[in-house]
């Protein structure tokens, strides 16, 4: 008995020295856990962005494939020869796959924390990635179209940091000069500058 009063008398003394160790404790833990993910979310931006310059350039391959395969099939509906079915062709279907595995993984830059206030840029990237990776591109047109839908994007100077292809992505999708492209993923902005979808 007398031992327990002691080992309290002693808690009593020492309460102050206590409670702060385990407030350095739970602030060790605390920093700890905030290191670990702001370490995760550096190494899912690098991935991203990664992914994105990689596709940036794929694409550019990919539209001078398509502009390319373009003018030929022009060329022979002008000299009434047969016409080259874009699905066919190795190349197409080869970098179609390629830009849609690269694109499901840049299409994550929506859910890092830090690019949350660049909310129309965030709405495209949503809208785009439902019609680009669900789609059916089956002919010329459809493939012309991906090359439009991706141009506020690829234009907003992908490969370099993040947050500047974000800024840029924000200004391009609300700058009017790429109503192409929203139109074909049926979205428009309204009277305060912002995106929405077509006829909401």
């Amino acid at each position: 008995m007398g031992t327990i009063r002691q080992k309290l008398h002693a808690v009593r003394e020492h309460w102050f020295q206590i409670l702060i160790a385990c407030g350095a404790l739970a602030l060790a833990f605390g920093l700890g856990m905030s290191f670990q993910a702001e370490r995760e979310d550096a190494e899912e931006e690098a991935q991203i962005r990664n992914a994105l310059s990689n596709f940036s350039r794929q694409m550019e391959i990919f539209a001078n494939d398509v502009g390319r395969m373009t003018r030929q099939s022009e060329q022979a509906e002008a000299n009434e020869a047969p016409v080259d079915d874009p699905t066919e062709h190795y190349v197409i279907s080869h970098s179609l796959s390629f830009l849609r595995e690269n694109a499901a993984t840049f299409f994550d830059i929506a859910y890092l924390r830090q690019f949350n206030d660049y909310r129309n840029a965030n709405f495209y990237l949503d809208w785009l990635k439902l019609e680009f990776l669900g789609g059916n591109y089956q002919d010329l047109q459809g493939l012309s179209e991906v090359v439009t839908i991706f141009r506020p994007l690829i234009e907003a100077r992908p490969g370099g940091p993040l947050e500047e292809t974000m800024a840029l992505l924000e200004e391009n999708v609300t700058s009017g000069d790429y109503q192409d492209a929203l139109d074909l993923l049926g979205l428009e902005l309204d009277a305060s500058g912002d995106l929405i979808l077509t006829g909401t």
